[in-house]
């Protein structure tokens, strides 16, 4: 368990302690470009995966949430084939700024197979 390396692998920085001001350390550019790099490759990825395999957004009623972890009576599960991959109404409009309709017509990839879900 090394909690430094996780939160490098995350993009944390600590910050140092002044005695009146929090500055952040730097991060290592080369880490940077090549989480960024990394999460492109995921994004299309999952991209590839869900047109080949035929994975479309669809309604979804009865499910937990990804986000509040609740049981909400409609949301939408992106394209993927993992049941939990699920956005309450409530969520895909705050987090995503899409109403269902509009999460229906979407080509996106699962924000969560792609790791770009802001959940924390």
């Amino acid at each position: 368990h090394n909690p430094q390396g996780l939160c490098r692998a995350i993009g944390y920085t600590r910050p140092t302690a002044g005695r009146h001001l929090m500055v952040a350390e730097p991060v290592d550019e080369n880490y940077v470009r090549h989480k960024r790099e990394v999460l492109q490759q995921l994004h299309n990825e999952a991209a590839a995966a869900a047109k080949s395999n035929g994975w479309v957004p669809t309604v979804a009623r009865d499910i937990y949430c990804h986000i509040c972890h609740y049981r909400r009576p409609v949301g939408i599960s992106f394209a993927c084939p993992i049941m939990g991959h699920f956005y309450c109404e409530r969520h895909l409009q705050d987090r995503f700024g899409l109403s269902i309709e509009d999460a229906l017509s979407s080509t996106s990839p699962c924000p969560i197979c792609a790791l770009e879900c802001t959940c924390n």
